[in-house]
């Protein structure tokens, strides 16, 4: 591992995946080993979310798109290009009050991206 290129050992899971490979004592059905490399993968995956996330919410720009879980793969599709269409067609003026996040504790008052971006 200690030769990967410089993007490669940056990469989420490449690196981590290579260590487990890799590793000295190798024994087969290593569970012990299996269960830190899989901690180590999801430890780093998690860190990188949540450096994307404290980006996104500091990008005055970003627009959070809710996508309900609950429902099937094509509902949620159909969902996040129905809310992107319709941020495409909206006027500059009504673009500008989904992007704001007002001073409110009454989130009912928010519009749906800032209440997103709040939750997220």
């Amino acid at each position: 591992a200690d030769q990967l290129p410089a993007m490669a050992a940056r990469a989420i899971g490449y690196r981590q995946t290579l260590d487990y490979l890799l590793r000295q004592n190798f024994t087969e059905g290593d569970h012990d080993a299996f269960d830190a490399y899989m901690n180590d993968f999801t430890t780093a995956t998690r860190r990188y979310a949540k450096k994307q996330m404290q980006w996104f919410r500091k990008e005055k720009e970003f627009v959070f798109v809710p996508v309900p879980i609950d429902e099937s793969k094509t509902s949620r599709v159909q969902t996040a290009v129905e809310m992107i269409n319709g941020m495409c067609t909206m006027t500059r003026e009504k673009y500008e009050e989904e992007l704001l996040v007002p001073d409110t504790k009454n989130q009912e008052e928010m519009p749906l991206s800032a209440r997103t971006k709040l939750a997220n």
